[in-house]
């Protein structure tokens, strides 16, 4: 039966969980993946050894850290505090956090947000929350905005019936689009210039009529979005500065 710990890698600003696994194997194996890293280990590996190999894969974890900015952007904590201003789809929003015992909560009165926290967890367990509670409020603020740019563009580029439009904390992409024409776009694409919000947009409603990236599809961005090449290098370059 596999047994696993679970211990924080701190790099500079960066958090990285390291989930380490024993069990029934013969070698060891160190992985990072997009939200944590792994160190298999042998489930009769002594706790000597099973040291030496920790300290192995934290110099492993800081080495990868250090070669690709992308993988250390990726674990990099944000701290929030009172005080702290949130700038998000063209609004400016001031941050206000409680200490909470047990429930977290965020609500938004004006232009201020307010959080409830419980701030007696890690600092990784800290700022996913605020992430989500962050992205939870805002999209409910600013969907019916937003929605208006969805049918706007929607209605001068393709005419096509859309049956629901979603903001989601969604990380693994910009934007999709379903077969049920259900258009789904990352809350983290609202910190990007109006010009790559469109081009997202864009790019979702071109697959209501093409569900591929054929020739046709890009055809259809490019009449809608004569510049969206400058978009996406764009994201490429600055997405990962797009969140909360």
């Amino acid at each position: 039966m596999a047994k696993k710990t679970i211990v924080e890698v701190q790099i500079d600003k960066a958090i990285v969980p390291l989930h380490i696994i024993q069990e029934m194997r013969a070698s060891v194996r160190i992985a990072i993946g997009r939200k944590y890293a792994t160190l298999r280990v042998p489930y009769l590996m002594t706790p000597t050894q099973k040291k030496k190999q920790t300290e192995r894969a934290i110099n492993w974890i800081e080495d990868a850290l250090k070669k690709d900015v992308r993988i250390y952007n990726r674990f990099e904590v944000k701290k929030y505090e009172t005080g702290d201003t949130i700038r998000y789809f063209g609004e400016e929003y001031l941050l206000h956090i409680n200490d909470s015992e047990s429930s977290q909560k965020a609500k938004i009165k004006g232009n201020t947000i307010t959080m409830d926290i419980v701030l007696d967890q890690s600092k990784a367990e800290i700022q996913k929350a605020c992430q989500t509670l962050l992205s939870r409020v805002l999209a409910k603020r600013v969907k019916e905005k937003f929605s208006e740019i969805v049918y706007r563009l929607n209605d001068l580029h393709f005419k096509k019936e859309i049956n629901a439009i979603r903001l989601k904390n969604n990380r693994s992409n910009w934007g999709s689009c379903s077969g049920k024409s259900n258009l789904n776009f990352s809350t983290r694409l609202l910190f990007a210039p109006q010009e790559v919000i469109e081009y997202v947009v864009i790019h979702e409603l071109a697959h209501l009529i093409e569900m591929n990236h054929s020739n046709r599809f890009w055809t259809l961005v490019a009449k809608a979005c004569p510049s969206y090449k400058l978009s996406e290098k764009w994201l490429k370059v600055n997405g990962h500065t797009c969140d909360f």
